[in-house]
């Protein structure tokens, strides 16, 4: 998926544009994977990638692309490998599962060439410089290397900050503990407000109180009821501070609402970071099984603007 809050208009007119584009939409480089550009009306709709070592696994790679399916719907597949017997067998293989014509193009790379099916010789891959200034001027963040520093952005603290994290965390529990309902709406309402445009500004103790708040529905309604996917990356900004600052044993509910900020401003690859040390946490927790739904679906961003109106918000008491 994309990592802005609305797709970019970006023309793919060329292989060597979706070579430069794809990172930009997943938010890292692959490696060892197959990534899936889903078009529609001659516009990117939302990318997906999955491990290489999938496609051995026939019900787990039907059960992937499921979701995927869609009569309007056309496809890129492309394996980022430098092994090229895996790699064409797994072209294959995904392109097998979608029906005829449905397909555009297939092809292998290792971030350099690109290889086409039948064909022995690498076509060079260029800078696609239209394709990326488009991109960049619509102020998309750089890449990072590796998927690794994507899932570091979720990780939580470091060793050194784990124990005045648990603190803060003991301490924001206990506030929560001996607030009203009606309270606890109140300052979600609060710090969601104050921190969403400025995350940085939420001291560790207000970032580990906003993330005990989060362990309730009502207070996470809240929280979600605002966000839109014009601003929804601030509110992934404000859910990776809050994660930054708190300890594993309130970390679910917020890496569910990090995932589903991420999913509304088109971050699918940070949405999958976030389900994935979520599952490991706590597989049964709710909101990670929605997130879980969301993700194996492959639902485009702009399925939020559905959601969205079905929540119930709180107004919160006038001040004075």
């Amino acid at each position: 998926m994309t990592n802005t809050s609305d797709p970019p208009h970006v023309s793919l007119s060329r292989l060597t544009d979706v070579l430069a584009v794809v990172p930009y939409l997943l938010g890292f480089h692959p490696h060892e994977s197959i990534v899936i550009v889903a078009c529609r009306e001659r516009r990117v709709e939302f990318t997906a990638r999955f491990d290489l070592g999938l496609c051995d696994d026939r019900p787990q790679l039907r059960a992937r692309l499921r979701h995927l399916h869609d009569p309007d719907r056309r496809f890129i597949v492309v394996a980022y490998s430098d092994d090229k017997a895996d790699a064409a067998a797994a072209l294959r293989k995904v392109e097998a599962l979608f029906a005829p014509g449905q397909v555009l193009v297939t092809f292998r790379t290792d971030g350099q060439r690109i290889w086409l099916p039948g064909h022995a010789r690498p076509l060079a891959v260029g800078s696609s410089p239209d394709a990326l200034s488009r991109i960049l001027r619509r102020r998309v963040p750089a890449p990072l290397t590796r998927r690794d520093d994507l899932a570091a952005l979720v990780a939580g603290p470091s060793p050194v900050m784990m124990t005045p994290a648990s603190l803060h965390c003991a301490d924001a529990m206990a506030a929560v503990t001996a607030m009203s309902h009606d309270e606890r709406l109140d300052v979600t309402t609060d710090l969601v407000r104050r921190g969403r445009p400025y995350p940085m500004d939420l001291t560790d103790a207000e970032a580990a109180l906003l993330a005990c708040l989060m362990q309730e529905e009502p207070a996470r309604l809240v929280a979600l009821c605002p966000m839109t996917r014009q601003n929804a990356p601030e509110h992934v900004r404000l859910w990776l501070r809050v994660l930054d600052a708190i300890c594993p044993a309130v970390a679910t509910p917020v890496l569910g609402m990090a995932g589903l900020a991420a999913w509304a401003a088109g971050e699918g690859a940070l949405l999958v970071c976030c389900l994935e040390r979520a599952l490991n946490l706590d597989p049964a927790n709710k909101l990670i099984r929605l997130l879980d739904e969301i993700n194996r679906r492959g639902l485009p961003p702009a399925a939020w603007d559905a959601v969205a109106p079905t929540l119930t918000c709180h107004e919160p008491e006038p001040v004075g």
